[in-house]
């Protein structure tokens, strides 16, 4: 049964992304998620960052984990916007200041991540100020959990890692409660980043995803690590924060409008 609705959910996308090129919808093409649908079923890959030298990029497009996957197809959009290539995106996306420069300059916390793709207007954030919680979070996971990092058993990575940590945990992290979804989706346009808060007081995120028309509508389009795979949600975005440990509510981030 399973087998049968995923792939009632990939013809669902073919003909809804059709339907769109007929028409002359404003969002037609325009948007994070259909870069993104580009690759779906593509298999999850855990830690595909940690296998190579920081001082070198690496463009993987033969498998995700939920942080790259959205990372990957923010880079292509704006790549085809600024009639540019993935290879000049990526470095300012994913190294602080874009300065390649170890381990330690890559950007590790996803809420980082966003901050800096706001800063160089790759990124607004979008999450309903009425509705909204503000929160501050002491960012410590990598640095108490440093084994799971050995790229930062150097110091000198290390400290730069605990300086992003000492930084975020002064910024306010504004979400929404994930019982306040269902009533707010209509906020969330497809294309959107979507940031899964972790109810952890020492993590940021928990996952990320991209938000995308679905036959019950705005689903999860992600690198799911239970799939091993890139996949359409077969939940809403609001049942799949309720239905998940761990998550306290999500923050929403948009891109701008794609050029014609």
């Amino acid at each position: 049964m399973q087998f049968f609705f995923s792939c009632f959910l990939c013809l669902f996308i073919h003909f809804s992304a059709q339907s769109q090129r007929a028409s002359n919808h404003p969002l037609q093409e325009k948007n994070l998620a259909d870069i993104a649908a580009r690759w779906l079923h593509t298999p999850y890959l855990l830690q595909s960052l940690e296998h190579g030298n920081d001082s070198m990029l690496i463009n993987r497009t033969d498998g995700f984990d939920c942080f790259t996957l959205v990372e990957s197809t923010l880079a292509q959009f704006l790549a085809e916007n600024l009639h540019s290539h993935c290879e000049e995106i990526l470095p300012l996306l994913r190294y602080r200041d874009g300065c390649m420069h170890g381990y330690g300059a890559r950007i590790h916390y996803f809420w980082e991540w966003l901050l800096q793709a706001e800063s160089n207007a790759f990124l607004t954030e979008v999450t309903p100020l009425s509705e909204s919680t503000l929160i501050r979070k002491p960012v410590s996971y990598i640095s108490n959990h440093p084994a799971a990092y050995p790229g930062s058993k150097h110091q000198s990575d290390f400290q730069q890692i605990r300086a992003a940590e000492i930084m975020l945990s002064n910024q306010q992290l504004r979400y929404l409660a994930t019982k306040s979804i269902k009533k707010n989706i209509s906020l969330i346009h497809p294309g959107d980043i979507i940031g899964f808060v972790s109810d952890k007081p020492t993590l940021d995120f928990v996952h990320t995803g991209i938000a995308a028309t679905g036959p019950k509508g705005i689903h999860l389009l992600h690198a799911s690590k239970t799939a091993r795979r890139v996949i359409l949600s077969l939940q809403t975005i609001d049942e799949y924060a309720a239905s998940h440990q761990g998550i306290t509510g999500i923050s929403i981030w948009r891109s701008p409008p794609k050029s014609r």
